[in-house]
Parts: structure tokens; C-alpha cells; sequence
């Protein structure tokens, strides 16, 4: 295990230096370690209470053996895959860990379903009618809108199959002790109740159970990860204000507040899926109070005319892999040897990114805006009142700019005060789907020279949703829904199979609540509503610019 950094920072290494200096001066590694909640905020709420993955690895290894009892009952039963119903936190880590690793020879595939979409949905309903299929509900809180209501779908659907006591044999539960999800899985007589270190938040349980149970059904060697994880944790902690997460943490943090905070990430393509993992613990963390640090997930560099003084740009390869050079931007090169690595890896970055929200005077582990896009969708749920576009061009509905009657005229809305664009697709995001976004990024980034991310809706609102709302207001949000063929109903109870509420309904429910939350913030929000075939009308928006 061995993670080096290099950093070419320009004209500002001597404000990092400064601010790296005032650090150590504040003993901010010793008072984060000895969880200070004075290093973020004076009052202790949520953060004093979020602190323990500082200790997860150890934790986790303590219960690995529970762990490994569990994966081999699975499959001395004959289990076939795992479908993981989860958002945000919940499912992003084990997704890495799946797209890194794959699965070993003998042990279960892993598929993450963290979507309302129902064409989405009704593919894993093929899927589970196939195969032997265990069903892990993962949510912290136990609340969570989507994974309760894919629980009780998925669940009502297995019950269907085999009885509720077969049915409760497939399903699995990882929650905080306490939480409603911990009570219904022993009352249900679940397979298993996971219950979790309550002190970790969603996106710092990457190295908890969280991620570990996921990834030791995988035949992940999760010992290894841990033990690689907590060696680094221990050598990060030894190191004080000299530690690798101190100082990336200092100089991403200072950075972004002289107004490089746009983080352009390159990451090597043996860690697929990490920069999402990556995008949800910066964006959402450090996204509030008018400030935040956007991160931006690239494949390959454009030429430097396309980039602004907003930039900083990090990478992270494999050692042998080439970096490449980012001349008169400050760059950060990142280095690791080994794919167990990742261990360290989590924890690098949660820590660095408690240090980056120190520098920002925020406090990294609370999301105080992703309530407010909720409680929209709530009161549009109880509304219901149809929204009526502003024209309609195409087979495109246009929503939310009536003093224009022209398709070519939307993107005129991305003048010079806008610094970042965010795609907002609540789209079925097949392959081609997902290729024809990839198109329209970089025709905005081509034409406007801003940063553009994808956000699949409504995953995003658990990642990037927090930041879109909570930074200093300058981004541009292009909304992308379209109609739903075929609904899927959601049961209203795990004991009440009947239905008022279907899940292509929740889905418009949140995009709306999440544009109607932005535009009282005083975002600029276009709403494009596209009408099959979709990869025609994303293919026809590239065109226009």
C-alpha cells in the first residue's frame, strides 16, 4: 500500500503554504482525530455524531467474521446474484467496488438498482424472475423515498413468487440500529439485519458495512482493503499536518476559495465508477452556505483554451500510467500500486475532504439543502396540478422560459454570469442513451467553454443535488425528462400490496420539486421534455449547438 501525490500549484503555493501553516498552527490533524466538533462549527449537531468513519476500517474488521457466516450461507443456498436497492451513499461505494473488482468465480454478481424509473425497474423484474435473487436494502436512515418504495415493490413481487416466509429469505437489510428499516426486517423476519456504525453518514461508509457486505458477496478480498485501509489511517494520523490528506485537502480547500473550484478529474480507468463515488463525498459535503467545490469527471484533456481560472485539476492513475500535463493550471498528480488500494483510497478522500470543508469553514457532514427538493416533491405529490410548457417544437416540450418561442434561443440563457452547467437527466440511461449525454456534454462545453456534469435523476439529488442548491448560484440546470410507456405501481405498504402512488409519478415528482426548489433559489432552469425516440431528440440538441 502507497499513495503519493505530486503538486504543481504555481502562483498559489505560497497562499496553500499559508494556509497549510495556520493548520498546523490550529492542530486541526490532532482536534479532527480526537473528533474536535470545533474544527468545522461551534455547535456539535451532525458532526459530532458522524465521525466514526475516522475508525471504520478497524470497526468493520471486528465484524468481518459475521460477514464471511453470511456470504457462505448465501451461497451454500444457491443465490445467484444480489440486486442492492439503495441511494447515494448507499450504493455508490459497493458500485465502485463492483466495477473494479467484478465478481469472483462462485460468488454473486452484484447489480444496483438507484433509480424511480420504471423502465429501469421493470428490467430487474425480468431479471429477479430468472435467477435466485437476494435483495439487500441499504439507507442509513431507514426513510429513504426510494429505497422504501422499491423495497415494498420488490419485496410485494418475491411474495408473490414464494410466500412471505420464502420471500423474507431473500431479503437483507443494512441500517443504522434503531432506524424504521431495522425494526420492519426483525418484525418481517428478514434473512439478515445489518446494523451499522450510526456515527457514519451515507457518503463516508464507503469502508463500513455498507460497502463491505456488497463487496465480500463479490469475493472482494475485503480483509486485505481493510487492513490496507486502516495501516494507512494509522500512518495519516502519525503524520499529523504532514499527512497526504492534510495537504491535498489544504490545497484543494484553498484553492477553491480563491475561485478554483471547479475539480477536474482524470481518474484511471482501472477505478471505474469512482469519480461518481468521488463527485457525491466532494459536491455534497462541501456545497453550502454559498460555497462549494464542483467536481468534474473527465476522460480526456481538451486543449487548454477550453478551460478558465476556475480549474484545478487532479489525477489519480495507477503507478506506470501516464499523468497528463496541465501546464499553467495547478494540478495535483495522485498515485497508487494496487487495486486493494482502494481502501485507502475511500479514506483518503474522506478525510481529505473534512479538511477541504475546514479550510471552507463548512460542515462537511450535513446536506441541508437536499430537504428542500423533497419537500417540493412532497407538496407536488399532494398537488398534482399539470404544468403546461412554455412551447413545443419538434416532438420537445419546453418548460420554464415563455418569453421565447425557439429551441436555439434556451441555450442563450448560458450568458457570462453563468460559471457551470448541470445536465439533469431523468432519463432511462441505457448505453446509448448514456453515450448520446456524453455528446451533448461536450457539445455545451465545445460552444460555451464551461464546465458541464450529467447527473441521472434522481440520483443526483443524493449527490450533486446538495451542491446545485447550496453554492453560490451560478449554474445553469438543464432539466431532461420524458414520457413514461409504462408504469410500475408502488405497493403502499409491506403488508398492503395496493397501490395510489406509481413510481413514474414520484419520478415527476422530483424533478419537478428539484427545479421548482432551484428556481426559488434563483437558478436558471430549463426543462426539456422529450418525446421518443430519445436518442434522436438528445442527437437533434447537439445539432442545434
Amino acid at each position: 500500500m502507497n499513495l503519493k501525490a505530486d503538486f504543481a500549484l504555481g502562483e498559489y503555493e505560497s497562499s496553500v503554504e499559508a494556509a497549510w501553516q495556520k493548520m498546523k498552527g490550529q492542530k486541526i490533524m490532532e482536534r479532527i482525530w480526537s473528533r474536535d466538533h470545533t474544527v468545522w462549527k461551534e455547535e456539535p449537531k451532525e458532526i459530532s455524531n458522524r465521525l466514526g468513519w475516522l475508525t471504520a476500517p478497524a470497526w468493520t474488521l471486528d465484524k468481518l467474521p459475521k460477514i464471511e457466516d453470511f456470504t457462505n450461507s448465501v451461497r451454500q443456498e444457491g443465490f445467484k446474484r444480489v440486486l442492492l436497492l439503495g441511494m447515494g451513499g448507499s450504493t455508490l461505494a459497493p458500485e465502485v467496488i463492483a466495477r473494479v473488482f467484478g465478481v469472483k468465480a462462485s460468488y454473486l454478481p452484484l447489480r444496483v438498482l438507484d433509480t424511480t424509473d420504471p423502465t429501469s425497474i421493470l428490467r430487474e423484474t425480468e431479471e429477479l424472475k430468472k435467477e435466485k435473487t437476494l435483495i439487500i436494502v441499504s439507507s442509513k436512515s431507514g426513510s429513504t423515498v426510494e429505497s422504501d418504495a422499491l423495497m415494498k415493490y420488490f419485496y410485494h413481487l418475491l411474495v408473490s413468487q414464494m410466500g412471505k416466509e420464502n420471500a423474507a429469505r431473500h431479503m437483507v437489510i443494512i441500517t443504522d440500529p434503531g432506524s424504521p428499516l431495522a425494526e420492519l426486517g426483525n418484525r418481517l423476519k428478514f434473512r439478515q439485519v445489518f446494523l451499522n456504525d450510526p456515527d457514519i453518514g451515507g457518503r463516508f461508509s464507503a469502508l463500513s458495512l455498507v460497502g463491505m457486505v456488497p463487496a465480500h458477496l463479490l469475493g472482494v478480498e475485503c480483509r486485505e482493503m481493510l487492513l490496507y485501509a486502516h495501516q494507512f489511517a494509522a500512518e495519516e494520523k502519525e503524520k499529523g499536518e504532514g499527512a497526504l490528506c492534510a495537504r491535498l485537502g489544504i490545497a484543494i480547500g484553498e484553492l477553491a476559495r480563491t475561485g478554483r473550484d471547479k475539480l477536474t478529474l482524470f481518474i484511471s480507468p482501472s477505478l471505474q465508477g469512482f469519480g461518481d463515488w468521488l463527485e457525491q463525498l466532494l459536491a455534497e459535503s462541501t456545497g453550502k452556505e454559498g460555497k462549494g467545490i464542483l467536481p468534474i469527471i473527465e476522460n480526456e484533456p481538451l486543449p487548454p483554451e477550453y478551460y478558465g481560472k476556475d480549474r484545478v485539476f487532479v489525477s489519480i492513475a495507477k503507478t506506470g500510467e501516464i499523468i497528463h500535463p496541465f501546464p499553467g493550471f495547478p494540478a495535483i498528480g495522485l498515485k497508487f500500486n494496487d487495486l486493494l488500494d482502494l481502501g485507502a483510497l475511500f479514506f483518503l478522500w474522506e478525510l481529505t475532504t473534512a479538511v477541504c470543508a475546514y479550510r471552507l469553514s463548512v460542515n462537511p457532514f450535513d446536506q441541508p439543502d437536499v430537504e428542500r427538493a423533497k419537500r417540493a416533491a412532497r407538496e407536488v405529490l399532494s398537488q398534482m396540478v399539470e404544468e403546461k410548457p412554455s412551447f413545443f417544437v419538434n416532438d420537445i416540450e419546453v418548460f420554464g422560459l415563455s418569453s421565447i418561442h425557439n429551441l436555439r434561443d434556451v441555450f442563450d440563457e448560458i450568458d457570462e454570469n453563468i460559471s457551470y452547467v448541470a445536465i439533469q437527466a431523468y432519463l432511462t440511461c441505457d448505453d446509448e442513451v448514456q453515450k448520446a449525454l456524453d455528446l451533448l456534454k461536450k457539445a455545451l462545453m465545445h460552444r460555451f467553454r464551461r464546465p458541464v456534469t450529467v447527473g441521472i435523476g434522481p440520483r443526483y439529488l443524493h449527490s450533486t443535488g446538495q451542491l446545485h442548491k447550496g453554492d453560490g448560484g451560478r449554474g445553469f440546470f438543464l432539466q431532461l425528462t420524458q414520457p413514461v410507456l409504462e408504469d410500475v405501481p408502488i405497493p403502499e405498504s409491506m403488508e398492503n400490496s395496493h397501490s395510489t402512488l406509481t413510481f413514474g409519478t414520484l419520478r415527476a415528482a422530483q424533478a419537478r420539486g428539484d427545479r421548482e426548489a432551484l428556481v426559488s433559489l434563483g437558478r436558471k432552469v430549463v426543462r426539456l421534455h422529450l418525446y421518443p425516440p430519445v436518442v434522436d431528440k438528445l442527437t437533434y440538441l447537439c445539432q442545434l449547438l
